[in-house]
């Protein structure tokens, strides 16, 4: 009795079956009746207990296969939920050897094989089959895993950009999921980020309004309220709510930014009706908050534009904002960006005065690391509607002459077109995509870039050959597996021609499984796993993959 009962009693799972497996049969008859199980499992749990436990999920597959009629039938059905999406066709092929599952329940999980394959679009179709039928289910359970699978489908690769914004599909799953189940919170604070940041301010606040019901005290919700506010140009509500959100968090160094600037852009609202007093009033209030460098230059900035023009005063603390942003080009940028936002008819000669004014010497000739340092800047500043004169307006020349020559790598030229396209600096990416696809010819996403950037000028995909060379590069990247580039061309091939024909027949999927690193492949078993439980499923529109 002594071996059965320390191996009930181990203190780990791993320790527990290692155990199992050195125990004589008759031992091992005693440890399952301890262990509540009937003795007919015995042989299956003798194998899996000497099984090497990083046994791959096919082969597991097949070892409960062989005794699956021996379990119950709910813990044969969680076996095969878990197991069958990773056992190619014949795991969800053959459902009736394990328990009973559910049509949706099947649906899931040829769902999940299907992505675990590549295949995106034919397993948001399975996903959104899922949906309908959970959905249609009186059991609440099933209502929380139809809003799970409706996540799931949001998170799925061509949903997301390289920003983290979602595609309109992918916020309309999120949206739909919150019919099924309003109790994430996240939910709602990913939406409000979502619909604020791609410029939908007025989805954003009904968003917010919507969780702040459900979460009035929610930390995420309430910054995502300050975010909104400034946006907006509701400088005193931001503040209003930045106090109010200061008091659940104090130590908040998001949120005393938050508060700061929106101190800052209730000053520039002054500066640009010439009320200098009140603004001086807002910037000093805007001290107490910021402590950031970044921070710092833009409030040294506009306190310098309270000041008399030609002042040394003005001067003084112009100069100041830019050691504060590091000085060169990006403070040269940040510094005709602000004034853009604030001054009226903001024109080229504006631009260079306040540049000479800044101490920025315009004139001096550029360098690849001044580039790079550039582009630091533009990943890190959001962008913003251009008011006026075109904020490179002094380097725009050498900007120029700097991308037609091979002064950067791949992966610097990438973060380069990927830091212009942020931006929408269409002339400035198009020279520098163009140069790339010399060296780099066989690199899709430089022709995206290149074709984009004419777009965004254009509006339309104009030359033949762009469109064919952007099909031939979406053709490499889903072959290649880079799902999000393959969506972004999918899109500027929609904003081409936005009412496509409906009979029009959706590309075949691509063949084959792609290697998945552990991390994913715990994130698919997790969705599998919780399949059972309390999960989700899809409404949806499927991708379309137009060629």
């Amino acid at each position: 009795m002594a071996a059965p009962l320390r191996c009930v009693t181990a203190d780990t799972q791993a320790d527990r079956w290692h155990r199992f497996a050195k125990l004589k049969s008759h031992q091992q008859g005693v440890a399952l009746d301890l262990l509540g199980c009937p003795p007919a499992w015995a042989p299956m749990l003798q194998v899996l207990s000497s099984t090497d436990p990083a046994l791959a999920p096919t082969a597991l597959f097949d070892l409960v296969q062989r005794n699956a009629r021996f379990l119950p039938e709910a813990v044969a059905t969680r076996l095969w939920q878990w197991l069958a999406p990773w056992a190619a066709r014949r795991g969800c092929a053959c459902p009736a050897l394990f328990g009973k599952p559910t049509k949706a329940h099947q649906e899931c999980a040829t769902a999940l094989a299907v992505e675990i394959k590549g295949e995106l679009s034919h397993a948001e179709e399975h996903w959104t089959d899922a949906v309908q039928l959970l959905a249609s289910s009186a059991d609440t359970r099933d209502r929380l895993r139809a809003a799970m699978v409706l996540r799931h489908m949001a998170g799925m690769k061509e949903h997301g950009s390289r920003e983290g914004l979602l595609d309109k599909a992918g916020a309309g799953y999120l949206l739909r999921s919150l019919e099924f189940d309003a109790s994430d919170c996240d939910v709602h604070v990913q939406l409000v980020a979502n619909f604020r940041r791609k410029g939908d301010l007025k989805k954003a606040r009904e968003r917010l309004e919507a969780g702040l019901a459900l979460f009035p005290e929610s930390v995420a919700l309430l910054t995502e309220a300050v975010e909104t506010a400034l946006a907006s140009s509701a400088f005193k509500k931001a503040v209003t709510t930045g106090r109010r959100l200061l008091e659940l968090d104090p130590l908040n160094r998001k949120v005393r930014a938050l508060l700061g600037n929106a101190h800052l852009s209730h000053a520039g609202k002054h500066i640009t009706a010439k009320k200098l007093g009140p603004a001086k009033k807002e910037i000093e209030e805007a001290r107490a908050w910021l402590d950031g460098t970044h921070d710092q230059g833009r409030l040294l900035l506009l306190q310098a534009w309270t000041e008399p023009a030609g002042s040394d005063e003005r001067l003084r603390l112009a100069r100041q904002a830019v050691t504060a942003w590091g000085g060169g080009l990006g403070a040269g940028w940040r510094l005709v960006r602000e004034a853009q936002g604030l001054f009226p008819n903001f024109r080229i000669n504006s631009a260079k005065w306040l540049l000479d004014e800044a101490g920025i010497d315009a004139s001096q000739a550029l360098t690849p690391a001044d580039v790079l340092a550039l582009v630091q800047v533009l990943e890190h500043e959001p962008p913003i509607e251009r008011k006026g004169a075109d904020p490179f307006v002094a380097w725009r020349k050498a900007l120029l002459e700097l991308a037609a020559q091979p002064w950067f790598d791949e992966a610097a030229t990438m973060r380069i077109c990927e830091a212009l396209s942020r931006h929408k600096e269409h002339n400035l990416l198009e020279k520098f995509a163009n140069s790339a696809r010399k060296r780099w010819p066989d690199r899709p996403l430089f022709v995206y870039h290149a074709v984009a950037a004419r777009f965004g000028k254009r509006g339309e995909i104009l030359s033949e050959r762009d469109f064919d060379d952007l099909d031939e590069a979406q053709q490499r990247a889903h072959k290649g597996k880079d799902f999000k580039l393959d969506a972004r061309i999918q899109a500027l091939f929609d904003a081409d021609d936005p009412f496509p024909d409906d009979d029009y027949d959706d590309a075949d999927p691509a063949n084959g499984m792609p290697e998945l690193d552990p991390q994913v492949f715990r994130e698919m078993l997790e969705i599998s796993i919780q399949m059972d439980g309390g999960k989700q499923s899809a409404n949806a529109q499927t991708w379309r993959m137009s060629r």
